[in-house]
């Protein structure tokens, strides 16, 4: 098992335990369930009673700390697309060598940041509604959209652009985020399936291997389609 990953997935329980007693703090206990309301039935869905009702919180305290559900809604989002750990793969990525210098170096960056991500999307425990929140925005985008273009997608498509660049100079910006796209929508299916996954596959979807096994697949159709060679230092899980 790959020692990142093992650090990732028990940062990530960690985080589980350490949010559970912030959910006493009022504030961060409306967050939470405006959180769960609103990744279930949607911004419309969800009125302000709702959110005081799941939160055991009244309405003074609502509209103490939020001028409205609107701003509330705001504020999940936020926390729904956490970018704590953004800063770890784009250094990753930016001080990786070109194709040039060093193709199996590039393959290794593109590997570690495509880690990064996806042990850090896949083992997320401590808020199981953050990934309903950005999917609904996908699929219908709302005001707070803006926030989740700004401050997740464009950032992580430029990224991801200057390093595919690293091994196709001359690509374009449509070829280099359709590349892009492969770990989205690879990670989209899964935090969709997750639900099914078992079924689906026999294998615990929260489990090191499960995790592994769907990084170095990934991870393979990345370093394939960016015209590298797969470095031998890194093995599949058989």
């Amino acid at each position: 098992m790959n020692t990142t990953t093992q650090r990732i997935v028990r940062r990530n329980h960690q985080r589980s335990y350490m949010h559970e007693p912030e959910h006493h703090n009022a504030k961060n206990a409306l967050i939470h369930a405006a959180g769960e309301l609103f990744a279930e039935h949607g911004f419309d869905g969800v009125t302000v009673r709702d959110i005081a009702k799941r939160a055991h919180a009244n309405l003074g305290s609502m509209s103490y700390h939020f001028e409205n559900k609107e701003a509330l809604y705001q504020e999940v989002v936020r926390c729904a697309i956490d970018i704590t750990q953004k800063q770890d793969w784009m250094s990753i990525a930016d001080s990786a060598p070109t194709a040039d210098v060093s193709p199996h170096d590039l393959a290794r960056a593109i590997i570690a940041c495509i880690r990064v991500q996806l042990a850090g999307i896949m083992c997320r425990t401590d808020r199981p509604w953050r990934h309903k929140i950005i999917l609904r925005e996908l699929m219908q985008p709302t005001e707070a959209w803006n926030t989740l273009v700004e401050h997740k997608i464009l950032p992580e498509l430029e990224c991801y652009t200057r390093l595919y660049r690293k091994a196709i100079p001359h690509a374009t910006d449509f070829d280099a985020k359709i590349w892009t796209f492969t770990l989205h929508s690879h990670a989209a299916f899964y935090i969709i399936s997750m639900g099914n996954m078992h079924r689906l596959t026999g294998a615990d979807p929260l489990s090191e291997a499960f995790v592994e096994s769907i990084i170095n697949h990934v991870s393979r159709l990345m370093v394939a389609s960016a015209g590298l060679p797969y470095p031998p230092a890194v093995t599949s899980t058989p």
